[in-house]
């Protein structure tokens, strides 16, 4: 079954509408994505004690399927509560290039080289792999340019 999901990202102003998505959400059952929630700490502590109220005093107006997905970087005042009824993602960022790169081949499994190198288009789509996982480091660089000033951005 499809599920809808509604994303916002949590930059000023937004928290009219990630109130209203989010009601919609626990009403219908849909998904909600809430980005950048480090820049929206108040509406945070908000949903924590939303959650909390509807599970206690009205669990039927908080649909079964409701999922709330948020993204955040690491905040020290960061709603501890609404950390332990997560379900908590994490992904560091790699420190350095060769970290980066390291992590990205280790993803990749051999059936998946094996794949590309039995095609017509072999070096292509190795080269073309390779300035993909390159570019995937690229915040990683860019990083390590700011750290060592060896380039402006």
């Amino acid at each position: 079954m499809k599920k809808k999901v509604g994303s916002i990202p949590m930059d000023q102003g937004q928290e009219p509408a990630a109130r209203k998505l989010l009601q919609q959400g626990m009403l219908v059952g849909s998904w909600v994505l809430l980005q950048n929630c480090h820049l929206g700490l108040k509406m945070m502590r908000e949903l924590e004690t939303t959650i909390i109220q509807k599970r206690a005093t009205e669990p039927e107006d908080l649909h079964d399927e409701f999922r709330c997905w948020i993204s955040a970087e690491p905040h020290p005042l960061f709603p501890i509560g609404l950390l332990h009824m997560s379900i908590k993602v994490t992904n560091e960022v790699p420190a350095g290039i060769r970290a980066g790169l390291n992590g990205t081949y280790a993803w990749l499994t051999q059936d998946n080289l094996d794949a590309i190198s039995g095609t017509s288009n072999a070096t292509w789509r190795k080269d073309a792999l390779r300035t993909l996982l390159h570019a995937h480091c690229r915040p990683g660089v860019a990083a390590a340019a700011r750290i060592y000033g060896f380039a402006r951005f």
